[in-house]
């Protein structure tokens, strides 16, 4: 895996770091309670990892993670591929001007348009263009496989993972 320049990368030492990181944490603290933290760093260490595998995938095809995330969401809605950018930030957790800056980038790269609303004409709508549609297909048909192959030796644990996962997202729905 390469790595971007600049970008640390986790020391190999044949343990995995979130086992390191509450070793460490049980020695200059041990009288917490790490179970809950644990758990955290665990979820924290996956998306990170997961993502640094990825990435060749994305630079290989010339796009970004976060761009693909965007078609991905344009493409999901169904025809004709488009959401408004409102929509578009809340989905991914972005500012309204980081949403506007990737938009306007990726509509230079010929992915997305934006085009007035069809019942509000204060707003746009975001629509994939045919090039998004292609890009969008291209990189699922290469992520989708990667992922089943990494991720084969837990798929019997599926149902528990979402369960547990499930459990956790509904108590932060209820976090103002």
């Amino acid at each position: 895996m390469a790595s971007r320049e600049g970008e640390a990368r986790p020391v190999r030492t044949g343990e995995n770091t979130v086992t390191t990181l509450i070793r460490d944490w049980a020695a200059e603290r041990p009288e917490l309670d790490t179970w809950a933290y644990r758990f955290f760093a665990s979820a924290v260490e996956l998306e990170r990892r997961l993502s640094l595998v990825l990435e060749p995938t994305f630079d290989q095809l010339g796009i970004r993670g976060g761009d693909y995330e965007t078609l991905g969401h344009l493409r999901r809605a169904g025809k004709p591929y488009e959401r408004t950018p409102t929509e578009l930030s809340h989905l991914m957790f972005l500012t309204t001007g980081a949403m506007t800056r990737r938009l306007d980038r990726m509509e230079r790269d010929g992915y997305l348009t934006r085009e007035p609303h069809g019942s509000d004409r204060r707003s746009v709508v975001v629509r994939l263009t045919p090039r998004g549609i292609t890009m969008t297909d291209r990189v699922v048909d290469q992520i989708v496989p990667l992922l089943a192959e990494l991720l084969e030796p837990v798929r019997g644990r599926l149902d528990d993972f979402e369960t547990t996962a499930g459990m956790i997202l509904e108590r932060l729905d209820h976090i103002d």
